[in-house]
């Protein structure tokens, strides 16, 4: 029996055939809050816009399906492959997806050059949970990168 939630149908998320899943990492603070009202401009408010715009950059291109998010509080920043302004224990969100579409986001041998392409130079909020201190956009390139991608074909 198919359950009616406010007034529509809630689709099932289905995926089939050769599916890429990707991984992205960010200094930004993407928090899931789902907090949507943005009187008082307040932190979840802004954590949930940031994931936003990250979520509506990649999606400009596919459909992103199968999404979750992740907080590694106090991390290593040695053992990732962020900028080299970055050093020492900070926090970091990983953002786990898959597209309903195979190489979306490939120019040539990159399979990530769109997506880092299209993200880099994004205007974000700062000022949350971020440990720390770094440019208001999304960076993916040079000593400032503050997001990057990984791909792989199975989540």
């Amino acid at each position: 029996m198919t359950q009616k939630v406010h007034g529509a149908y809630r689709p099932a998320e289905v995926l089939s055939g050769d599916n890429d899943f990707y991984t992205a990492y960010s200094l930004i603070d993407i928090t899931d809050s789902g907090y949507t009202n943005p009187k008082g401009g307040s932190i979840p408010f802004k954590q949930a816009q940031n994931l936003n715009t990250l979520i509506q950059i990649l999606s400009l291109r596919t459909q992103l399906v199968l999404s979750s998010i992740d907080l590694l509080e106090a991390v290593d920043l040695s053992e990732y492959d962020f900028g080299s302004e970055y050093t020492g224990i900070h926090n970091v969100w990983v953002f786990r997806y898959a597209t309903e579409t195979s190489d979306v986001w490939r120019k040539d041998d990159d399979p990530l050059y769109f997506s880092k392409n299209d993200c880099d130079g994004v205007p974000i909020h700062l000022d949350l949970h971020e440990t720390v201190s770094t440019v208001n956009y999304f960076k993916t390139s040079d000593i400032y990168k503050n997001l990057y991608f990984t791909m792989s074909k199975f989540l």
